[in-house]
């Protein structure tokens, strides 16, 4: 019985077994890795299985949670955002070689991120008219996009003179208003609140307008 606790099992350890059969027993519970691993795998994990888990663990901890999928994506760390994106790819996986034991650990953590996460996961997984088949960070930078599209319209509505905006405010303006914009709509919609934004002519002379209204009021 040398060879067992070198790690290895005995090339005739069925035919001991079969001969000493409570002796057997006791050197399988004493080893059961060596000597009935496949039963041992039913109900255990190996070292490298129990690492998987723990990181399926560490990403259920990391996205199933209150915060909305923007905020969560952008306020992780990059090493979170790195193991969170390599699990999401593998929420299709059928993963035929894994033990029952595993996979009924996995699975339902698998199941409550789709459940929870559906826009995550189709932005890993799939191509949806929701999230337009775009990578993580167009997806991301539209949701932002579109925050300062309100802050444009809350401006609009506010008077705020174009002059009084500032360079990288009159620059995004621009960005978002151009020929062959990815928002139309905003586009649209701006440009009918406040046509002097993008008329040189006509903001110039509203501004003559109001100058004089001041003067003659102060008259």
């Amino acid at each position: 019985m040398a060879d067992i606790t070198k790690g290895i099992k005995p090339a005739q350890w069925q035919t001991f077994k079969n001969k000493y059969h409570e002796e057997a027993e006791k050197l399988e519970e004493k080893y059961p890795n060596i000597l009935i691993q496949q039963k041992w795998l039913k109900t255990n994990l190996t070292p490298a299985q129990q690492a998987r888990v723990d990181k399926w663990n560490r990403v259920a901890k990391l996205v199933l949670n209150d915060l909305d999928d923007y905020t969560l994506v952008k306020d992780m760390s990059k090493a979170e955002r790195s193991i969170v994106g390599n699990h999401l790819k593998m929420l299709d996986m059928v993963m035929p070689f894994d033990s029952d034991k595993i996979k009924s650990i996995i699975f339902p953590i698998i199941e409550k991120i789709k459940q929870q996460r559906p826009v995550l996961y189709n932005l890993y997984c799939h191509t949806t008219l929701e999230t337009k088949g775009n990578t993580l960070g167009e997806w991301m930078r539209d949701i932002e996009n579109k925050e300062k599209h309100r802050e444009f319209i809350d401006k609009a509505k506010a008077g705020i003179e174009y002059q009084n905006m500032c360079k990288e405010e009159r620059y995004s303006l621009s960005s978002f208003t151009r020929k062959g914009t990815k928002y139309p709509e905003f586009k649209k919609e701006i440009e009918q609140m406040r046509p002097d934004w993008f008329d040189g002519k006509l903001r110039k002379r509203l501004i003559r307008k109001r100058h004089f209204a001041k003067k003659k009021a102060h008259v």
